[in-house]
Parts: structure tokens; sequence; C-alpha cells
């Protein structure tokens, strides 16, 4: 499961540029699987066995939380 170690990426890379990379890789998984985002899912849980930094686990907690919002080019306009 690769969400968790993203959510370590995220916090770890506070402030450079491939930040934004993880931080867009996390939101795809989570429209792809919005099951995720339970607070006591599998990715805290996860993040907690590995023994990520509370950083790790803030930085999950608000990707989740967040609401995902479709891009305009995500959305038909043809209807």
């Amino acid at each position: 499961m690769p969400y968790p170690l993203k959510a370590i990426a995220v916090a770890g890379r506070k402030g450079h540029e491939k930040t934004l990379s993880d931080r867009l890789d996390l939101h795809r998984l989570l429209r792809t699987f919005p099951e995720l985002r339970a607070e006591d899912g599998p990715v805290p849980l996860r993040l907690s066995a590995l023994g990520a930094s509370d950083d790790a686990r803030l930085a999950w907690q608000e990707i989740a939380r967040r609401p995902l919002e479709n891009d305009d080019d995500d959305v038909d306009n043809d209807e």
C-alpha cells in the first residue's frame, strides 16, 4: 500500500517542488479509493505501524479531509 509512504514523503519534502506531485498522487488515489479517507482506516493504521512522524500523520489528515473537487477538464461539457 503506497499511500502511507506518499504521506510520509509529503511531510518530509515540505517546501520542495516534489511535494506538489506527491500531493497530486494522493488526491488521485483518494478520488479512486474514497474509502481510504476514513480516519480510522487502513492508512492511519499503517502510518502508525510504520512509526511515521506526527508531521506525516498530519499531512495525511489534511489531505484526506480536504474536499476533492473535479477540475474543469474532468467535467463533460457536452451535456
